[in-house]
């Protein structure tokens, strides 16, 4: 028999053979080939694919932007007890980046205008406007509940830092108001976002390696931030292998609010004085990688939004 027809009758075979075991696969074993990014929940590390992207999301906020010039527009329900509301966002591009001046917010169900808000001075403030190294480190706009109360909260990009920080202007829904409302300190924290375990709001400073610090807080009905619990980083060569242990630590005082600024680590003498004394450790443990789990590269910028 000629070589070359067995070799092709091999090769036949063996393409039928894989074909058949592709399609045999169950559709949760196959990874969306429409899925855009994926995201952690909670303290599991598996990866929960979306099979389509928010329309807020950056891929088409951003393009968006650059095909309309001027704004970009969302539909999104902030809860169950509202109608839809569109978001449209407005500004200009100048030298290819995008500054954002204000957002208009519509009751889809009647194009009445029900807030406009203005974010012009609150950006010019920081010098800040949508970049495109953006769209790599930070969500540009936010749509998540900050309180636990059942209603979308607003937040709009403005800073973000190479390490992991960024910022947000955060405006949080008010039912009563039936508007939403500026909440000046949510905007001044770092790395805002809400443990899906205890559901309090945490807050992520990151300055280098083994140099972390993070705040947990409650948003009472009246803004103010309620200091729960705070974790940190401290280098230790003797009793951690990589180096770097995590302390985690609750107030004294359960009634402590926002202190108004960061106490870097690194100034182990001062951190030592002004915050220790405020807060009882409760555990120390090894930490290997980052506090806030997210992956980097070896100057330590994130390798994922």
């Amino acid at each position: 028999m000629n070589k070359t027809y067995i070799l092709v009758t091999i090769l036949l075979f063996s393409c039928s053979l894989f074909l058949s075991c592709e399609r045999s696969k169950s559709p949760s074993e196959k990874v969306p080939s429409n899925a855009k990014h994926s995201y952690k929940t909670g303290k599991s590390d598996s990866i929960r694919y979306k099979t389509s992207p928010e329309p807020w999301s950056n891929s088409i906020l951003w393009e968006n932007l650059v095909k309309n010039g001027s704004h970009a527009s969302f539909s999104v329900k902030i809860s169950d007890k509202l109608p839809e509301f569109k978001f449209s966002l407005h500004g200009e591009f100048k030298d290819k980046d995008f500054h954002p001046s204000y957002v208009e917010i519509i009751n889809s169900s009647n194009s009445r205008v029900i807030q406009k808000i203005e974010i012009k001075d609150l950006f010019n403030n920081y010098g800040r406007v949508f970049s495109g190294p953006d769209l790599f480190l930070a969500d540009l706009v936010q749509l998540v509940d900050l309180n636990n109360d059942g209603y979308l909260d607003l937040r709009i990009l403005f800073e973000t830092g190479g390490t992991g920080n960024n910022w947000y202007v955060t405006y949080i829904y008010e039912p009563e108001l039936r508007r939403f409302k500026y909440h000046e300190t949510l905007s001044l924290l770092s790395a805002v976002t809400v443990d899906q375990d205890s559901k309090l709001i945490k807050t992520y400073w990151r300055i280098g390696w083994c140099t972390e610090f993070r705040e947990y807080f409650k948003l009472m009905k009246n803004g103010r931030l309620i200091l729960k619990k705070v974790e940190w980083t401290e280098r230790d060569n003797i009793n951690a292998q990589s180096s770097c242990l995590k302390i985690t630590a609750v107030p004294l005082d359960n009634t402590i609010t926002y202190h108004g600024h960061f106490f870097y680590t690194t100034e182990e003498k001062e951190f030592a004085k002004l915050f220790r004394k405020t807060v009882r450790v409760v555990k120390k443990e090894e930490l290997k990688g980052s506090m806030d789990g997210r992956s980097r590269g070896p100057l330590g910028t994130p390798l994922d939004r």
